[in-house]
């Protein structure tokens, strides 16, 4: 790394006087424009760039405030204080209302600034979850801020101006390392980051700066690096940059924390992606820091004012000295006077050639007018030009000119020296699992994850084996399956005595590294993200369908899968290890694994081992269905703030559980912000959140497994979420029906009527009322499919919510990016929407007893709802309940024709008949017997299946059905004979034993 002392040679500060006169002339002699008032550099250094300290000094009050704000070391933020951040704190309000809350207090409960700023924090926290841009709450914090009352003296001396930017430093400040990685991931969902901040501890020692470590967690490495800075006084930076790349950059306050500060979109918010990152750089950036940073970024963008470019042109040229030659730059001439346009680029050209011989190929001067009108449309003109020659400028002319390790190498030499040894300590830790991982030698599997391979074997010939039972297959099969299964169960039997124990692989291995390790959670979230990003590559196509077994360990809940398929076969030190790190993972508010989706598998064993650790803690279940990318989990993330994962397709497989604090107002100094929901619950300690995987979806295409999912959520929870979007389809009204008339033959749910809540999402009006025609079609349809039997329908199970984001182009071109806005509104009524489901899900919990009190009760009475789908498949069998009902129908006619056909009197004639005959011929002539009944029963049937209209899938069952039953009629008839045969045969032998004795 080259050192800052470089940037400025000694012999560059020497020539600095000549530069300065020649500059004046050579512009007095070309345009008359450019007139430096300065000949000696030094003294206009010292005026226009003394140190920041001398410009900041009556900062000290806003320093000692900040200051203020930091919490102790022992009273860090974590990530349990992030997971319940707001919840339920803010039911029925708006931003507005809980921003005029937060000043209220400030201003009439002559609360301390600090105390407001750390109230603000709660808010802030609150939207992150929910990948809110935090423009519109600081908009209207800041409205609302600026309208107290005029203060006194006193109340001036303890308060300061307040920024974004002050609010995000406050929380990095008093986040751990593992939340201020969480903060940062979730920051830049949808808003800048900060890059270089001020550095409020050590203000005094002039290091006025410091770099945010947690940068290097998010920085986008695959797109080129703008850096916006500029020279001199220049407003409007940050607002240019909003408009020619809609993003946004906080506007410049009068605070340390816009100067020498710098923060980077790097557009994580666009689809699709847009083409490169910006850093925008606020108030006077010193030469020395512009030295160090800028081997990270790939192209510069100098916003330099026209009057003070005319007045200081070796200020430019000294900046410019400091820029790589060999990367683009553009030189912005802010307020040019329109008729100075053409003749302004030719001059600075000129100066350039003049006075630096290194000139960059690269370099474009582009003077633009001022744009303060923003209504003008020679304005809205200008910057849509600007923002063309840009693009296809840096489209040409920008290449990453660093590789990801030069980059990241550079950024680690900018960071505190213990933060980076910090991170070589966890990256020592987890990449040796990453790189086995990321391998995907399929030669290798069997070192890997042996045990998972045997495992994933043994659910498939369980499935296979309930088919084979159940549909009536060939049943030639099923011995073959049995005695494979039967070995394999030995197999993975770790008491058992005739086979090895099979190891629990290389994968296993390293995965328990990481859980000895200091930092758990954070090496989990850190390999999680690598991998994640690494299966990203393979295309949304294949992430949707079924993984390979070696894509599918890029994940970090398969990584989880295997080592509780490995539990039982370690040692006691490590399933305590397992079982404490997952218990901590849990607590934490990351989603576990209920249902294994891939292979149809509840770890029901391992997970009561967990969840007895929540024994008394009385939780309410609300469970979530829904068609494949209808808004699921997002909806569940921005109701309750949960952390499951969400992107387009396939991204959740099976069923996943959250378990979410409640917050009691004795334990929430701000439940006063807000009616705070959970002290309304006074006897629930936990809502157990249940999403599922997406219903109806392409790649699965298995509506028996739908099925079945529907009916699990319906029998385990108190109340059930339907999300639609747009309307509910015929297919999930079947569905529906079917599983809640599934509910009454189980007979194990003890609720009395499943509670279900439809909600109809991403419509463009979602005024209920608007929708009340809709509504009631539905609830026609229900009512004729008899649904409302089991479930309690009316229009106030209805809810509609309009979609979550809103895309704003920028250009009218429909290929180009869109940022992608969370709708404020959408918020609001998810909140509204929480309020209704909770009020609800009460009114089920008493009448739930003990089946679903606690954790481990709801364990118990899952584990009885699942083994029941898996004995009587024919819950989940049919599309629908009118399949079902004339399967019924069908079979008792067959059951009336089998009596007709073959009765009691029939059965004793023949078996009187045939028992004189030998085996053989006994066996042959009851064939014949039952081949004619079995002909004569098939033509029957035709005739059932004629006048019932039945479909071709319960003639196909039926025709089975009926197979199988004269089957094994024939069979226990056969029995019957030979026995009775048997019974002659003794009779026979007894009676000439008899006469020989007599003899």
């Amino acid at each position: 790394m080259i050192s800052a002392s470089d940037a400025l040679t000694e012999n560059h500060i020497q020539n600095s006087n000549q530069i300065t006169r020649q500059a004046s002339k050579f512009i007095n002699d070309e345009t008359n424009e450019i007139i430096v008032h300065r000949a000696d550099i030094n003294t206009t250094m010292n005026v226009e760039y003394q140190p920041v300290t001398c410009i900041y000094r009556d900062k000290k009050n806003e320093l000692n405030l900040i200051l203020n704000c930091k919490r102790k070391q022992s009273d860090l933020y974590q990530l349990e204080d992030l997971v319940q951040a707001g919840e339920l704190q803010y039911i029925n309000q708006t931003l507005d209302d809980i921003t005029k809350n937060l000043i209220d207090r400030l201003n009439y409960n002559n609360y301390s600034f600090p105390k407001f700023i750390q109230d603000c924090l709660t808010p802030i926290m609150y939207l992150l979850k929910r990948q809110q841009n935090l423009d519109d709450f600081f908009i209207s914090l800041t409205f609302k801020y600026q309208g107290i009352d005029q203060p006194t003296e006193y109340q001036l001396q303890q308060r300061t101006n307040s920024s974004l930017r002050m609010l995000l430093h406050v929380l990095f400040m008093n986040s751990d390392i593992f939340l201020c990685r969480i903060i940062m991931s979730l920051l830049s969902k949808r808003n800048p980051v900060p890059f270089i901040s001020s550095n409020i501890q050590v203000w005094n020692q002039n290091e006025q700066y410091q770099f945010i470590p947690a940068i290097l967690h998010v920085w986008n490495y695959t797109r080129p690096t703008i850096l916006s800075f500029g020279i001199g006084p220049c407003q409007g930076k940050s607002t240019l940059l909003n408009q020619l790349f809609q993003s946004t950059f906080e506007q410049t306050v009068d605070s340390i924390y816009f100067q020498q500060t710098i923060d980077i979109d790097f557009g994580y918010s666009f689809n699709p992606e847009r083409t490169l990152n910006i850093a925008d750089a606020h108030g006077v950036i010193d030469k020395e820091l512009l030295h160090k940073i800028q081997p990270l970024f790939d192209g510069f963008l100098i916003q330099i004012d026209k009057t003070y470019l005319d007045r200081q042109p070796q200020i430019l040229i000294e900046y410019l000295n400091i820029l790589p030659a060999n990367k683009f730059q553009m030189i912005i001439i802010r307020d040019t006077l329109y008729n100075n346009l053409q003749e302004c680029p030719f001059a600075i050209q000129n100066l350039l050639k003049q006075f630096r011989a290194n000139f960059s190929q690269k370099l474009h001067i582009y003077p633009l007018v001022n744009i303060s009108n923003t209504n003008d449309r020679i304005v809205t003109f200008a910057i849509k030009t600007l923002r063309e020659e840009l693009l296809t400028k840096i489209k040409f002319e920008v290449q990453i000119t660093n590789n990801t390790y030069e980059i990241l190498l550079n950024l680690q030499n900018l960071m505190a020296r213990d933060y980076v040894e910090y991170l070589r300590q966890l990256n020592s830790i987890i990449q040796p699992l990453k790189k086995l991982l990321l391998q995907k030698n399929n030669l290798q599997s069997n070192q890997n994850f042996p045990l998972y391979l045997k495992f994933q074997e043994l659910c498939k010939l369980r499935q296979k084996l309930k088919k084979i039972d159940f549909y009536g297959s060939e049943s030639e099969n099923m011995f073959e399956t049995y005695d494979k299964l039967n070995q394999l169960e030995n197999e993975l039997d770790p008491n058992t005595k005739t086979f090895s124990p099979i190891k629990s692989g290389q994968v296993f291995d390293l995965f328990i590294e990481i859980l000895k390790s200091d930092n758990m959670l954070m090496s989990l979230d850190l390999l999680s993200t690598e991998l994640k990003h690494e299966l990203l590559t393979l295309g949304s196509d294949k992430i949707t369908g079924d993984l390979t077994v070696e894509n599918a360990f890029s994940s970090l809940e398969v990584l989880w899968r295997n080592a509780t398929v490995c539990y039982t076969h370690t040692t006691n030190d490590q399933q305590n290890l397992i079982e404490r790190s997952y218990y901590d993972f849990i607590a934490a508010g990351f989603p576990f694994e209920i249902i294994d989706g891939d292979n149809l598998h509840f770890q029901h064993q391992f997970l009561t081992k967990i969840l007895s650790k929540f024994v008394s803690k009385r939780i309410l279940v609300v469970s979530i269905i829904g068609p494949q990318n209808s808004g699921k989990s997002t909806l569940l993330n921005y109701m309750f703030g949960t952390l499951f994962d969400v992107r387009e397709g396939r991204c959740t497989r099976g069923i996943y559980g959250s378990l979410v604090k409640l917050i009691k107002s004795n334990q929430n100094s701000n439940n006063t912000l807000g009616r705070n929901l959970s002290a309304e619950i006074p006897d629930i300690d936990y809502i157990m959140l249940i999403d599922t995987e997406g219903l109806l979806s392409i790649e699965k295409n298995d509506n028996e497994y739908d099925r079945r999912l529907v009916l699990f959520c319906l029998a385990v929870s108190h109340l059930v979420i339907v999300n639609m979007m747009g309307d509910v389809n015929e297919t999930l009204k079947d569905m529906l029906t079917l599983c809640a008339d599934s509910l009454k033959q189980i007979g194990v749910n003890k609720v009395n009527q499943p509670i279900v809540h439809f909600v109809l999402n991403q419509k463009a009006d979602p005024n209920l009322k608007n929708h009340s025609e809709a509504i009631e079609r539905i609830i026609r349809d229900f009512k004729e499919k008899e649904l409302a039997e089991v479930i309690d329908i009316s229009p106030k199970t209805f809810h509609t919510l309009p979609s979550a984001f809103k895309k704003e182009r920028v250009s009218n071109d429909a290929q180009s990016p869109c940022f992608i806005r969370t709708e404020p509104d959408f918020i609001q009524r998810t909140q509204q929407l929480c309020e209704k489901i909770i009020e609800s899900a009460k009114s089920s919990y008493g009448r739930s007893g003990q089946t679903i009190s606690d954790p481990p009760q709801w364990l118990r009475t899952a584990v009885t709802i699942f083994d029941t789908l898996q004995k009587f498949p024919d819950l989940t069998y049919f599309k629908d309940i009118n399949e079902r009902r004339q399967d019924d129908q069908i079979r008792q006619h067959i059951g009336e024709l089998i009596s007709k056909t073959l009765p009691a009197d029939y059965r004793k004639k023949t078996i009187t008949d045939l028992c004189e005959l030998t085996e053989n011929e006994i066996r042959k002539q009851l064939q014949a017997k039952f081949d004619v009944h079995q002909n004569d029963l098939d033509n029957d049937l035709k005739i059932i299946f004629k006048a019932t209209s039945a479909s071709e899938r319960i003639r196909d069952r039926c025709r089975q059905f009926l197979k199988r039953q004269v089957t094994e009629i024939s069979n226990a008839w056969c029995t019957a004979v030979l026995q009775a045969h048997d019974q002659k045969q003794m009779e026979v032998l007894v009676r000439d034993g008899s006469d020989d004795l007599r003899k």
